[in-house]
């Protein structure tokens, strides 16, 4: 049973809405935690590393960018320019992070994807798969 490309592209677009929503939900649950000093939204658990705040603005600011630019409207619709503004800056601003993040790792000499064992818990310390999970939403301003 073959799907024709509406449908698939239908699919898809309901796919880039649910993991917009999640990424919000999730970015904005972390950030509140870290307001609020509740380690449970910060960290799934103590002894595991928690998501940084400049990760979960990430997470929102790209959350937000796949909500604002929906990919389910007919091939006639086209989005108000402030719309599509928005949503190229907010892919902008979480690429930027990451790769500003990025680029601090490497200037540190810290290429590994693990953290240090004497590293702290710095709370604006990103982690290095973020940062370079974050880079390529400059691809997506493109578009």
């Amino acid at each position: 049973m073959a799907l024709d490309v509406d449908q698939a592209c239908s699919r898809c677009a309901k796919y880039a809405a649910g993991a917009g929503i999640m990424g919000v939900a999730v970015g904005s649950l972390v950030l509140i935690g870290w307001w609020l000093d509740i380690t449970l939204l910060t960290s799934l658990a103590p002894s595991l590393a928690s998501m940084k705040p400049n990760t979960a603005l990430c997470f929102v600011l790209a959350g937000s960018a796949l909500l604002l630019r929906p990919n389910d409207l007919p091939a006639n619709t086209q989005l108000s320019a402030a719309t599509m503004y928005a949503a190229k800056a907010c892919a902008t601003i979480a690429a930027l992070i990451g790769l500003l993040t990025l680029c601090e790792y490497l200037a540190n000499g810290n290429y590994s994807p693990l953290p240090k064992q004497n590293a702290g818990n710095s709370p604006l310390k990103s982690n290095f798969n973020a940062s370079v999970a974050l880079t390529p939403c400059l691809r997506q301003v493109e578009r």
